[in-house]
């Protein structure tokens, strides 16, 4: 049984971690649709998963026609080939369309836990286990890491971060805006009088809006 304080759940995302037999027959029992990442060898109707989408262009999201057994499940099979040329693909109750943009909304909850537990931010570093001690931590790091993104943006306009071999940034836009707000206030320390650091940390703290 479930131990959720909710008499409904939508549905839930997940990644490749969460795939099993037992594990997919427990949510189809619990009526909780799964959107869940498989990977490329995991056999779906009796063959692996990639064997159905080769050949597909990038940013084309493809669904099978028909619901296929996954882990013991029938289950709609969708996949979409990234921007970087890799294949994603997911098992889901939902059209494929569909499937993706929730999925994709997992994946900036991802890329957030990313930059806080690496990324200059090292959230896992303070072994904070006090409830209102972490609440305090968590709303301090999510303002941070806005103001990061703001600043990260900012940066990239005006000196774009290099692209590496592979087609993705060298540097994320969070580190970039973080890094740069960090030399902001250390150079605003060692040289609280120097013009040129005072307006470098304004222009930093300008994109902290209150709003």
């Amino acid at each position: 049984m479930l131990v959720l304080p909710a008499k409904r759940i939508a549905g839930l995302l997940g990644d490749r971690e969460f795939i099993g037999k037992k594990w997919f027959k427990f949510l189809n029992k619990e009526k909780v649709a799964p959107c869940i990442r498989l990977k490329a060898n995991t056999k779906v109707g009796g063959m692996p998963v990639w064997a159905l989408f080769k050949g597909i262009p990038i940013g084309e999201v493809r669904w099978w026609y028909r619901p296929l057994v996954v882990y013991g499940v029938p289950l709609r099979v969708c996949a979409v080939r990234d921007a970087h040329g890799h294949l994603l693909y997911v098992a889901t109750l939902e059209h494929g369309q569909h499937a993706f943009e929730a999925y994709s909304r997992r994946w900036t909850i991802e890329c957030l836990l990313k930059f806080w537990k690496g990324s200059g931010f090292e959230l896992e570093a303070t072994h904070l286990t006090h409830p209102d001690r972490l609440s305090t931590l968590l709303a301090l790091v999510t303002l941070t890491s806005v103001w990061a993104w703001e600043v990260g943006e900012a940066e990239h306009e005006r000196a774009p971060i290099p692209v590496l071999a592979h087609g993705r940034l060298a540097l994320s836009i969070v580190r970039y805006g973080l890094d740069t707000v960090k030399a902001a206030l250390i150079n605003l320390l060692w040289s609280p009088t120097e013009t040129l650091s005072i307006r470098h940390f304004l222009a930093c703290a300008a994109k902290l809006s209150p709003t």
